[in-house]
């Protein structure tokens, strides 16, 4: 499994000397232009879906529901050996994480939508919903986070405080992520129903 920080529209700006990739218990630093080994680390736990990047951090998810946050290397130091900051949910976590310019947010199967600050290992807030979110959220410009759960509710929330701009219903299980084009946001049930939502007003 591959993480990059390579997506302007979600995440903050890339560091393109890096991709980052898990293998096993293994966490494989690679420089990106000549495949060569930077680093790799002893992940000391069970990692799932495997790593996604910020600027400055690689992230990787592990079965018992938390996230390792490891440095990347700057003019300062390689960070090989640097302790990893860890954020904890208590949950599976269902989906790869998403990583925006301020935020890394996860969710987990028992409902729980995970919001962390980017600067430090500390939960800002967890959004509950009434099923699992197997999907992951989805960045809502200028400052919003979708998140579709499995009871069918698509909710719109402030990224950075949590509170709730918009909660719509389609009555039907939702299993992936919403999407977004411009002002309209597009949620599949499982049944297979399109639904296009007004993004300003959740309707």
């Amino acid at each position: 499994n591959v993480g990059s920080a390579r997506h302007p529209a979600l995440r903050p700006a890339a560091n393109d000397d890096y991709v980052a990739t898990v293998t096993g218990s293994r966490l494989f630093l690679l420089n990106r232009r000549t495949g060569e080994t930077v680093w790799d680390r002893d992940l000391g736990h069970n990692p799932t879906l495997g790593a996604t990047m910020s600027a400055t951090h690689v992230f990787v998810p592990s079965i018992r529901g938390r996230i390792e946050a490891y440095q990347l290397p700057n003019d300062e130091s390689d960070h090989a050996i640097t302790r990893p900051w860890v954020y904890h949910s208590g949950s599976r976590i269902a989906s790869l994480p998403l990583v925006t310019a301020r935020t890394i947010s996860w969710s987990t199967v028992n409902g729980q939508v995970f919001v962390a600050d980017l600067k430090g290992p500390s939960v800002l807030y967890r959004h509950q919903t009434g099923a699992p979110v197997w999907g992951q959220a989805t960045f809502l410009p200028p400052n919003y986070l979708l998140m579709a759960s499995n009871d069918g509710y698509v909710s719109a929330v402030d990224e950075m405080d949590g509170e709730i701009k918009w909660s719509f219903s389609t009555g039907d299980e939702i299993d992936t992520s919403p999407l977004v084009s411009r002002d309209r946001v597009y949620a599949v049930t499982r049944t297979g129903q399109l639904y296009c939502i007004v993004s300003e007003l959740g309707e």
